[in-house]
C-alpha cells in the first residue's frame, strides 16, 4: 500500500511553489469544458493502460460537470462502476489528516509547533520534531512502506503503537528540517497525536469534523460495512489478466492512507477546502504552503497536500494508492476547479489527470 502511496506523488512530479489564493477571492473564468473530449480520453486510457475500473468527476467554478463511472468494481460479480461506487484513496488520506490536526490547533488543543516529545517522548529525537515536520515529510523518520508491493509483514493485522516503535525508534535518514522525504510513519504519528488529543478514533474524527461538515455522504475511514458499493482491487503483470490484489492487514494504511471515497465527494472536499468552509485561512494557509528546508529550499509539498506553481494556474495534488488502487485528486483554486480519478487497477493516472486539467 504505502510504497505506492509514496510512488504517487512522485509520479506526479516535483512540486515547487506557494499556494495564495485567498477565501473570498473572486475565481477566474474559463470556457466551459466540453465533456464529450473528457469521455473520449477517459476512454482511451482504460483501452490503452487495461483499466479494470474507473470513477471520474470534473468540477469547474464549483460545479460538478462530469461525473461517471467506467468498467468493472468487481470482476467476478460483474459489478459495473457507477459515480457512487467507493473506492480506497491511498495517500488523499494525508491533506485530510493535515486538517484535522489544524481544526485542533484552532481550538487550542494542540499547536503544529508542539514537539513530539510531548505526547511521544521515547521516540527517536522527539524533541527535535515538531508536528508540522511530520505532516510536511521534513521529519527524518524511516518510512514503513518502501516497497511497491504487500509483504508478509503486511499482510497481517498492526497497530500504529507497533509501526511507531519499530519504524519510528530508529535512528532518522536525516537532520528534521534539512531534507524532504516522503514517510507514511510521519503520518501514522501524526494521526497518533490527533487521537490522544482529541480522546477520539481518527475515523470518528474525520467523520464528525469534515465529513458532515462538507457533506460527504459517501466517504469513509477504512472500508465502510454499511452494504456502500466498494471496489475489488486488482494487480496484473505485463499482458496478464487481472486478479485480485492482496490487501493490507488492517492497520497498516491509518491516518496515512485509509480513507475510501468518490470522485463528487471528493469534489465536494475540494471546494469546501478552497472556499473556507472547513479551516481559517490561517490554517489553509499551512496547509498549501510549501515548506522551506533549512538551507531555503522549497519542498514543494505543503502539509499533505503538494504544491504546483509552475503552469498557467496555482494547483494543489496529491496522488495515491493502496494494494490494488490508485487515486489521483488535483485543485485549481483560482478556478475553483478539479479533477479527481479513482481506479481499481495499479495504474498512473498523472497523464490523464493533467490531459483533463489541461482542458479547465
Amino acid at each position: 500500500m504505502i510504497a505506492h502511496l509514496r510512488g504517487a506523488v512522485r509520479r506526479v512530479g516535483p512540486f515547487v511553489g506557494l499556494c495564495i489564493v485567498a477565501f473570498g477571492a473572486r475565481a477566474q473564468t474559463a470556457p466551459p469544458v466540453n465533456v464529450t473530449e473528457i469521455d473520449s480520453l477517459v476512454r482511451a486510457t482504460i483501452a490503452d493502460k487495461r483499466i479494470v475500473g474507473l470513477s471520474v468527476g470534473v468540477m469547474q467554478d464549483g460545479k460538478v460537470v462530469f461525473a461517471k463511472g467506467y468498467g468493472m468494481a468487481s470482476l467476478a460479480a460483474r459489478t459495473p462502476v457507477t459515480p457512487a461506487t467507493m473506492f480506497p484513496v491511498g495517500s488523499v488520506t494525508k491533506q485530510f489528516t493535515c486538517t484535522v490536526a489544524l481544526l485542533l490547533a484552532e481550538d487550542r488543543k494542540l499547536r503544529m509547533t508542539d514537539r513530539v516529545a510531548k505526547y511521544f517522548p521515547t521516540l527517536t529525537r522527539a524533541n527535535d520534531v515538531a508536528l508540522l515536520d511530520l505532516g510536511q515529510h521534513v521529519a527524518g523518520y524511516r518510512d514503513y512502506y518502501p516497497l511497491d508491493f504487500v509483504d508478509r509483514e503486511m499482510q497481517h493485522d498492526v497497530t500504529a503503537d507497533a509501526i511507531m516503535k519499530e519504524y519510528a525508534t530508529r535512528p532518522l535518514d536525516f537532520d528534521p528540517g534539512t531534507r524532504w522525504s516522503y514517510s507514511n510513519t510521519n503520518f501514522t504519528v501524526l494521526g497518533a497525536v490527533v487521537e490522544r488529543v482529541s480522546g477520539k478514533p481518527l475515523g470518528a474524527l474525520l467523520a464528525e469534523r469534515v465529513f458532515t461538515v462538507v457533506g460527504m455522504r459517501h466517504t469513509s475511514f477504512d472500508p465502510p460495512t454499511n452494504g456502500s458499493a466498494i471496489v475489488t482491487g486488482y494487480t496484473s503483470w505485463a499482458l496478464d489478466e487481472p486478479t485480485p490484489a492482496q490487501p493490507e492487514g488492517k492497520g497498516w494504511t491509518g491516518a496515512a492512507g485509509a480513507i475510501w471515497s468518490t470522485p463528487t465527494d471528493l469534489l465536494a472536499w475540494d471546494l469546501a477546502l478552497v472556499t473556507g468552509k472547513v479551516l481559517s485561512p490561517a490554517s489553509y494557509a499551512t496547509l498549501t504552503t510549501a515548506r522551506r528546508l533549512k538551507d531555503g529550499r522549497s519542498t514543494g509539498y505543503g502539509c499533505g497536500d503538494g504544491v504546483n506553481d509552475r503552469g498557467a494556474a496555482i494547483m494543489l495534488t496529491h496522488g495515491g494508492a493502496v494494494s490494488g488502487s490508485v487515486a489521483q485528486n488535483t485543485v485549481l483554486p483560482a478556478l475553483r476547479s478539479a479533477v479527481v480519478l479513482l481506479a481499481n487497477s495499479e495504474t498512473a493516472l498523472g497523464g490523464l489527470s493533467n490531459a483533463i486539467v489541461a482542458k479547465l
